[in-house]
């Protein structure tokens, strides 16, 4: 007997499997081909059994509610860097802050650079003098009282003879000496 046989329409049928015959019935999409003991024919799939739901992984912004995902499903709160799961029994649980941890320690010190290899540019043009500043302040040394054609406005004078201390200068004008001598101390007896 051969194993295959051409049908009327040009196509190929399979007539036997390892010298057993085939069922003459066409399967239906999706369909197996199984042994019944006796031939091989159309035979409808095998169902497994019910495999573990799969693990869900969800996200949003701020700690879950207690009415979405399922048991053993896991929630990332994106604003605040929890993570809560698994889900058991209806609830999320307190979840675990993932932004912050241990501050690790101090790297290595990385190698100098190189030494650089750019030629110093020119030097600038000289700037413009600058106005010319206020008058400074002097102390004048004068033997006696100082006259009124010494000296600036703001100056002080010293009387190297009386010891006192004249100024500041104001409008032209000095005014009157003070003396940096005490009165004499009590004799000692």
């Amino acid at each position: 007997m051969p194993f295959f046989a051409l049908s009327p329409t040009g196509t190929v049928d399979a007539t036997s499997l390892r010298g057993r015959t085939v069922s003459a019935t066409a399967p239906v999409t999706g369909a197996v081909l199984g042994w019944n003991g006796s031939a091989w024919g159309p035979q409808s799939g095998v169902t497994g059994p019910t495999g573990p739901e799969s693990v869900q992984w969800l996200y949003g912004s701020g700690a879950p509610s207690a009415g979405i995902g399922r048991s053993g499903s896991y929630y990332l709160d994106l604003t605040n860097g929890i993570l809560y799961g698994p889900k058991t029994s209806g609830s999320w649980g307190a979840g675990l802050q993932l932004q912050t941890g241990q501050q690790g320690p101090t790297g290595v010190t990385g190698p100098a650079g190189a030494a650089g290899s750019s030629i110093t540019g020119p030097s600038g043009a000289v700037g413009a003098t600058g106005a010319t500043g206020a008058a400074g302040r002097s102390i004048l040394a004068v033997a006696g009282a100082p006259v009124s054609a010494i000296g600036n406005d703001g100056d002080l004078a010293w009387d190297t003879v009386g010891r006192s201390i004249y100024g500041p200068k104001a409008n032209g004008t000095w005014p009157g000496g003070t003396s940096v001598i005490g009165p004499t101390g009590r004799s000692r007896t």
